[in-house]
């Protein structure tokens, strides 16, 4: 299972570098929301989350440089696919989780990046295209 879990991500960062991006739902999370998966609000990065800015939770981690550190912090465009709204995140995270994936959802954005998207906190999920800016 940790093979093919790889294998599938493998092949979303490809997707992502890819021009075209990766398509698919957009849903908020917050410090509170991460606690209750068990990450306390802690980032994969490192970080505390920080719901005042526009932030996102990828399904890849960001490629490692030439000593192993990680580009956390890369740019992603993402753009709603029924308004063509699009904001600038910087990923700071590793997300969602797998059983969100499985539903479709291909990014977790900061409360501030989902609604400036033009998202509602009370549906909670936007469809979107998700691109690395190189």
């Amino acid at each position: 299972m940790r093979t093919m879990m790889c294998a599938i991500g493998a092949l979303v960062m490809l997707a992502m570098e890819a021009s075209a991006g990766i398509s698919g739902f957009a849903t908020w999370y917050t410090r509170q929301s991460s606690r209750s998966e068990g990450t306390s609000g802690i980032t994969a990065s490192g970080r505390l989350l920080d719901e005042s800015q526009f932030w996102c939770a990828l399904p890849e981690r960001p490629p490692a440089d030439g000593s192993g550190r990680r580009a956390w912090g890369r740019k992603i465009r993402i753009t709603n696919t029924h308004t063509g709204k699009s904001i600038v995140c910087e990923q700071w995270d590793f997300g969602p989780g797998r059983g969100a994936r499985a539903r479709g959802v291909c990014v977790d954005l900061t409360p501030r990046a989902f609604v400036a998207l033009g998202g509602n906190l009370n549906d909670g999920k936007l469809t979107v295209i998700a691109e690395v800016i190189k």
